[in-house]
């Protein structure tokens, strides 16, 4: 079953809330739980980039002030996971979402 533009978008400011939400999850915790809510944040990316693939043209074409092109891009691997920053997926998501 298809979903509408309604959904996808629904399913895209899920997304960002939720990357707001775990980008304040505090580093002191311990490893494991900042592997946990960086894994998070980037289901929750690609969940974003999935969902804007699938939007119409009239909607994207209607909001050009929006980066499509580089939120499209969302679910490929961002290329600063591979230069062994710490924290690329949290950083990624404070400047993204």
């Amino acid at each position: 079953m298809s979903r509408d533009a309604g959904q996808r978008i629904a399913d895209v400011l899920q997304a960002i809330d939720r990357c707001q939400r775990y980008v304040g999850a505090p580093d002191d915790e311990g490893e494991d739980l900042v592997d946990m809510s960086e894994d998070a944040i980037e289901w929750n990316l690609q969940i974003i980039g999935e969902a804007t693939n699938h939007l119409p043209a009239e909607i994207t074409d209607a909001h050009p002030e929006i980066a499509w092109p580089q939120i499209r891009g969302l679910p490929e691997p961002p290329p600063i996971v591979m230069h062994g920053d710490a924290h690329p997926i949290r950083r990624l998501a404070a400047t993204a979402c």
